[in-house]
């Protein structure tokens, strides 16, 4: 996250405050990152454009006491000096348009290595979680099941982005159904962005 204010009590301001915060509190801005890894060992990567000022890497699950990992203690504050992307921006090879409440862009991709630009043109802050469904389940059983951990491989994502950003995430994909979904809760009505619609389907083939 971006940090607006020289305050040094900013960032400690904004750990209490994203405890209970449905959004990304005023005077940050949420940049991107990688949505997990969440198993020992796993490593997952995105890349994002860093400008010269303050930010902070902040860790937003929750522990099952309900408090987020920044508030006990997973933070650190980084001072960015000079632009992290030099030399333009990285070549994408599909682009994901994130929306209020929808992702835009081809359902068809290619199989191998991707780059996929997301870039966050909605009003609120949003991600994406790319899964992968087994052979044979369809999105509507996925949608529909109890645990639909159980019909799909997690590939990866990109995590809270705010409105205006851009960042890229590096995946490699074989052939079949993925999909795609946001996760974050809409501030007014407390559901999350993929029961208002922010689900789409990606055929690799």
């Amino acid at each position: 996250m971006r940090i607006d204010s020289s305050d040094p009590a900013a960032i400690e301001r904004l750990r209490a405050a994203l405890d209970t915060a449905r959004a990304t509190p005023a005077g940050a801005l949420s940049l991107g990152g990688p949505e997990g890894p969440r198993r020992l060992g796993d490593t997952s990567e995105v890349i994002v454009r860093l400008r010269p000022g303050r930010h902070a890497l902040v860790c937003l699950m929750r522990n099952r006491d309900g408090h987020r990992h920044t508030s006990e203690g997973e933070w650190r504050e980084l001072l960015v000096t000079a632009d992290s992307v030099p030399g333009g921006d990285p070549v994408a090879t599909v682009t994901v348009t994130m929306l209020d409440f929808a992702f835009a862009g081809s359902a068809e991709w290619a199989p191998g290595d991707h780059l996929v630009r997301a870039s966050n043109d909605g009003a609120q802050d949003h991600l994406f979680i790319l899964h992968r469904l087994n052979d044979g389940v369809t999105l509507k059983q996925w949608l529909d099941a109890e645990k639909p951990g159980q019909l799909s491989q997690p590939v990866g994502g990109l995590a809270r982005t705010g409105p205006g950003q851009v960042a890229y995430f590096p995946a490699t994909l074989g052939p079949g159904t993925h999909v795609l979904i946001c996760l974050i809760p809409d501030p007014a009505s407390g559901r999350p962005h993929v029961e208002l619609g922010m689900v789409r389907e990606i055929r690799v083939q």
